[in-house]
């Protein structure tokens, strides 16, 4: 409770970036289950994608079966179907939080194994968006950030120099979205923190 409004936990990423967009256009809300669909199924397909990945690039020997065995696990053994159980207000901003955190690490993927530097720092400046809007979803995501270091440590161990360019394509989206998460804050609370 606030100046006389009530407002609740909820991220401003999806509500920005899904449901605004949606109201926009139609003139009419997006229902929140449909919403909750779009991230978790978004979040599943590309746990899906970085899943086919890795059996191809390190474990190309195993079969079809072992496949289908990771797709099921991905599927079931996630957030999805407990959020899909019962997509509520509370639910969007965690489907949310945990679609563009799966897209961070797709991205992520892509960016260390680019073959060339620039399709590398395109990634790599993807991951940090999408790990920005999951911080802007869940704030709890803030603990991931450490994960963007992984590709500039192995890009500094291969080259033997600091990929300053590559943490600068980290660096200014995350402060971008940072800088959006402040103003929201700022204008509904009168403090950006």
């Amino acid at each position: 409770f606030y100046r006389g409004k009530y407002y609740l936990y909820f991220g401003a990423a999806p509500a920005v970036l899904v449901m605004l967009p949606y109201r926009l256009v139609t003139g009419v809300d997006l229902p929140l289950a449909v919403a909750v669909f779009i991230f978790v199924y978004g979040g599943f397909l590309t746990s899906v994608a970085i899943w086919r990945g890795v059996r191809r690039r390190y474990f190309p020997e195993t079969g079809m079966l072992v496949m289908i065995a990771g797709v099921l696990v991905l599927g079931l053994a996630s957030l999805g179907p407990v959020l899909m159980r019962r997509p509520h207000m509370w639910e969007l901003p965690i489907a949310a939080g945990y679609g563009f955190a799966l897209l961070a690490l797709g991205a992520l993927w892509r960016s260390l194994h680019a073959e060339s530097s620039r399709p590398r720092m395109g990634w790599f400046a993807a991951a940090a968006l999408a790990l920005g809007l999951a911080i802007a979803s869940r704030p709890t995501y803030l603990l991931a950030t450490p994960l963007l270091a992984v590709p500039l440590i192995a890009w500094w161990r291969e080259a033997r120099a600091v990929p300053w360019r590559l943490a600068l394509a980290a660096v200014v989206p995350l402060a971008i979205v940072g800088s959006g998460m402040a103003w929201h804050n700022y204008a509904r609370f009168d403090h950006p923190l």
